[in-house]
């Protein structure tokens, strides 16, 4: 009998454009999500199209699990220990040069346009399940962060702090509470790691800068204060207010060093 991710797969690949992994490639990430194959099993199998043909691009693998992670967040773990796996792999020739796996080439700039084009059909209301995907995906990149996976996940993180804490959005309610929703994921599922980037001033915002006008305070302080009052707003329903109040939590263990 099809498993959920065989039934989702095959609808996925009939709906998808001519950018899409190859049968092979599918397979092998079937095989694994199903509990078929370990995670090394797996990540030769998933990259062996590519290390036969330069020709193969690698977006078309990192788009695949893009989108598995995006609808399905139980696989994230499993997902981060393929990527693992694969930043195992030997280094190959690719488009005329050695190509190390050990960084995940190219995964880091598809993961952030993905997760863009994800927050805008979120704030247009594009399809039905955008936001989900959204929050989805955010979640995935802070626990691959967390997970040392992802070293960008730390600034992505950051960038979302600003924007959901430290910026007012004025009228468009909408803007605010995605980056809200994201960089609640950040603060829970990557907690620490965005702490530390934290102490930094980067990207810092207006809001910030202008509460430090008048009084002292640290960068996690001041979101952990921004959080709390807009847990208490309207803007927030009552499953997103539940997760502001983990957050706070999380952000309450961490600055103790106990998170």
């Amino acid at each position: 009998m099809p498993s959920e991710y065989d039934t989702w797969m095959r609808r996925h690949c009939d709906e998808a454009d001519d950018h899409i992994a190859s049968p092979e490639e599918i397979q092998a990430l079937l095989d694994y999500m199903n509990g078929s194959t370990t995670a090394d099993e797996a990540a030769i199998k998933y990259t062996e199209t590519v290390v036969k043909s330069s020709d193969h691009e690698l977006v078309y693998i990192w788009a695949l699990l893009h989108d598995v992670t995006q609808e399905f967040p139980q696989t994230h773990e499993d997902i981060i220990e393929l990527l693992k796996a694969i930043q195992k792999l030997p280094s190959i020739a690719h488009n005329d040069k050695i190509m190390s796996w050990k960084d995940l080439p190219d995964f880091h700039f598809n993961l952030r346009e993905y997760t863009d084009g994800l927050r805008y059909a979120a704030s247009q209301d594009q399809y039905l399940d955008a936001t989900r995907h959204f929050i989805n995906t955010s979640a995935f990149i802070a626990r691959a962060n967390h997970h040392h996976v992802i070293d960008l996940g730390a600034t992505f993180g950051l960038l979302s702090c600003s924007e959901a804490f430290e910026t007012d959005h004025g009228d468009e309610k909408k803007k605010q509470a995605l980056f809200l929703l994201e960089a609640m994921q950040y603060l829970l599922l990557s907690g620490p790691e965005i702490c530390q980037e934290s102490e930094t001033d980067k990207y810092a915002g207006p809001l910030l800068e202008k509460c430090r006008e008048g009084v002292a305070i640290s960068r996690w302080t001041f979101w952990q204060q921004r959080l709390s009052d807009m847990a208490n707003d309207d803007m927030m329903d009552e499953d997103a207010r539940a997760v502001a109040k983990q957050a706070l939590n999380t952000m309450v263990q961490v600055a103790a060093g106990t998170g």
